[in-house]
């Protein structure tokens, strides 16, 4: 018998008790997350439509759904339906917190919030990482395929600006274990788990688990976040873990691990949010949810081994989104923001059991005006059919977020001015309408001896002198302050356009579902011996430390010539083309050419130095960081980008120039380095010379300060 897939799926945006309690410092540091609802649906749909569980074995609890005694009762129906070898995934989003450990009354528990929970002096009803490590142990006894998705946090809370957006962490439960359990009896979550306390904690906090994969939104000491994207019409919120998740494994190859998808999803993830850096622990190189669709239908699965360059990546469908409706509008489709859908994207629609775009009769070509959580409306621009639901609709054209910063100014009359003229005359920056809807907010902070909760940027503490402050939407300071002299508006607009080209170029990705340099490339990181460096499950990504030699190794599995070109985004948003580098003996514009079965080292190969490069400390480190949450590694973006052409990205160290490039890729990262006006990007259709095709790869790379000794 085959095994059987299982799911317990859990959300919970809102717990009143806590949200209405009675002292202020308890509930004014709580805010209502807009996330849970949309991100459990979408996880849903995911493995149901994409991974092959069925809709009778995979449950969801949300929000008043998601009581302390129902989560329990569903945990414990879990364990008791689950068979021998199995496939089980538990995921939670919603706050996490913390309280007092009744086995180590000075220690804390890591918890997920339920709905019906409270603080002091009400009943905390918070489920602690012990039980949920008992539900993996008990499940683990059956299966050794167990994941567990925790997209939350519970880090102690420093004070926040309030521009950013909400955090996914309920205040903390302090109170002493003998006021906690006032009523003397320890309650059953914490009866038979004192064995877990010898186990191994996450960099999350929560307990490593014996075979499970656990994937969880950050570290102990850094908080997970919303995001907030624009939709067409407003905003969706998803959590960030949440989201770049489900779009990672929305496009797995059959053979995908773990760690394909760790590197997928952790660079997307701090790219959004840079301080927070998701932890993947346990056999991450065991395959996805046991296995994929493809491998359900037979399919052949090829060794991951390099030993064979130029393996085929697999034959699979191509991504679609089944139509659900026909409305006098347009119509409907389940996929949404989750499924990376943007406004302004064509889809053409084709028959029931169609698996490519350019296969069977074309009914309609639908442009996205709305964009939701899981679905998305379509206006239809032609139709030469009659439209059902359950049509497939293929993506052939999208529409890139436009590019550049929308910035917020608080600051006295005539200095915001000053700034918001500046800001007009970027390319690169657009003033936001409303606060809340702007990617950075610039403070002009006065001298404050201390500062207090509500004050901008009040975790800085006392200030000497006037100075502007730029904050992300994680409320985090986005580059050094500036005192507010004669150049400081020079300097705070440098700032700006540095961190717009930045954000741009860090996010490129090809959004075509069908580019045949899927899975060719591979870009490694190697330590000094020239083996595969080890990623730090704590990070998601390599850590090494200043002066330590290192390499990197790409390697091509196409069947055809490429030109590469390799990019470095420095933690300070500086821009450096390492690969090919002007002035090389071997340089020319288009990129380093790799023929079919190639493996070059950048270091060794390429800069001849025989044991790698050096990794240094960039000038100025640490970066500024908020209090209880000292940088202590150093973090650069490595971007691989891949062409079947010439294309030349030379340019990105400079300001940009007029000049265009022949590829598309090389147009959309001027677009992005410029803001040359808000383009659509054509997708190479089938019938089109393939010299069109890109990708983009990327890797993170973190550098400490070297150890004493």
């Amino acid at each position: 018998m085959a095994p059987e897939k299982h799911a317990l799926l859990l959300g919970v945006r809102d717990s009143p008790l806590i949200r209405k309690h009675p002292e202020p410092e308890i509930r004014n540091n709580y805010r209502i997350l807009r996330c849970c609802d949309t991100d459990v649906d979408s996880m849903r749909d995911l493995l149901v439509e994409r991974f092959g569980f069925s809709v009778d074995r995979t449950r969801t609890l949300k929000t008043r759904e998601a009581t302390q005694s129902a989560i329990l009762e569903a945990a414990e129906d879990l364990i008791e339906r689950v068979s021998d070898d199995d496939v089980v995934v538990i995921y939670y989003c919603g706050h996490g917190s913390r309280m007092r450990d009744p086995a180590e009354p000075t220690g804390m528990l890591e918890t997920i919030v339920p709905y019906d929970t409270s603080r002091g002096p009400q009943e905390n009803r918070d489920i602690p990482d012990l039980e949920i490590a008992r539900w993996v142990q008990e499940l683990n006894d059956k299966t050794p395929d167990v994941t567990l998705i925790l997209d939350c946090c519970h880090s102690e809370s420093v004070g926040r600006d309030g521009f950013g957006e909400a955090i996914m962490e309920a205040p903390a439960d302090p109170r002493p274990v003998a006021e906690l359990f006032a009523n003397g009896r320890i309650p059953r979550l914490f009866g038979g788990t004192r064995s877990l306390k010898a186990r191994p904690r996450l960099r999350s906090g929560w307990l490593a688990s014996r075979h499970a994969v656990t994937i969880a939104a950050c570290q102990i000491f850094e908080h997970s976040w919303e995001l907030k994207l624009e939709n067409g019409e407003g905003y969706n919120f998803h959590g960030a873990l949440s989201y770049h998740l489900s779009r990672a494994l929305s496009g797995l190859n059959p053979d995908a691990t773990w760690r394909d998808v760790l590197e997928q999803v952790v660079p997307r993830v701090t790219a959004d949010r840079p301080a927070q850096h998701p932890v993947f622990e346990g056999d991450i190189d065991q395959l996805v949810f046991g296995n994929s669709p493809w491998q359900r239908r037979g399919r052949a699965v090829v060794s991951r081994s390099s030993s064979s360059p130029l393996r085929q990546a697999p034959a699979r469908p191509a991504p679609y989104l089944p139509l659900i409706a026909v409305d006098s509008d347009g119509v409907e489709l389940w996929g949404g923001a989750a499924q990376d859908v943007s406004p302004g994207s064509l889809w053409t629609i084709r028959p029931h059991g169609t698996r490519r775009r350019k296969e069977g009769r074309e009914l309609a070509l639908v442009r996205i005006d709305r964009v939701r959580g899981t679905t998305a409306h379509g206006r239809i621009e032609e139709a030469t059919g009659c439209l059902e639901a359950g049509q497939r609709a293929f993506l052939i054209e999208d529409q890139p977020t436009a590019p550049g910063l929308k910035v917020a100014i608080e600051a006295p009359e005539d200095r915001r001015r000053q700034v918001a003229d500046e800001v007009s005359r970027s390319p690169l920056l657009t003033l936001a309408r409303e606060p809340h809807s702007a990617n950075v907010m610039v403070y002009r902070l006065a001298p404050r001896k201390t500062a207090t909760a509500g004050d901008p940027c009040a975790y800085l503490g006392s200030l000497w002198e006037p100075s502007w402050a730029l904050l992300g939407e994680d409320g985090l300071l986005q580059a050094r302050l500036r005192r507010d002299d004669e150049k400081a508006i020079a300097g705070v607009i440098e700032d700006l356009v540095k961190l717009a080209r930045f954000r741009g170029i860090r996010r490129l990705a090809n959004p075509d579902p069908e580019s045949r340099l899927c899975g060719r490339v591979e870009l490694r990181i190697l330590d000094q011996s020239g083996e595969p460096a080890e990623v730090d499950a704590g990070f998601g990504h390599v850590v090494v430390e200043a002066g330590d030699v290192i390499d990197f190794e790409i390697e091509s599995r196409h069947d055809e010539p490429l030109w590469i070109s390799l990019v470095e985004l420095d933690g300070d948003h500086g821009i450096t083309v390492l690969l090919p580098r002007f002035g090389h003996p071997t340089f020319r514009r288009g990129g380093h050419q790799l023929e079919p079965g190639d493996v070059l080292r950048v270091g060794r190969d390429y800069y001849r130095a025989a044991a790698g490069l050096e990794q240094v400390l960039p000038e100025g480190f640490p970066w500024p960081a908020t209090e209880g949450e000292a940088q202590d590694v150093a973090i650069s973006y490595l971007k691989l980008l891949v062409t079947t052409v010439p294309a030349d990205f030379e340019f990105l160290e400079q300001e940009a120039t007029r000049t265009s490039s022949p590829h598309p890729l090389g147009n959309l990262a001027r677009l992005y380095h410029s803001n040359a006006g808000r383009r659509t990007v054509i997708l190479p259709a089938e019938d089109v010379a393939r010299d069109e095709d890109w990708t983009a790869i990327d890797r993170e790379l973190g550098v400490r300060p070297r150890t004493a000794g």
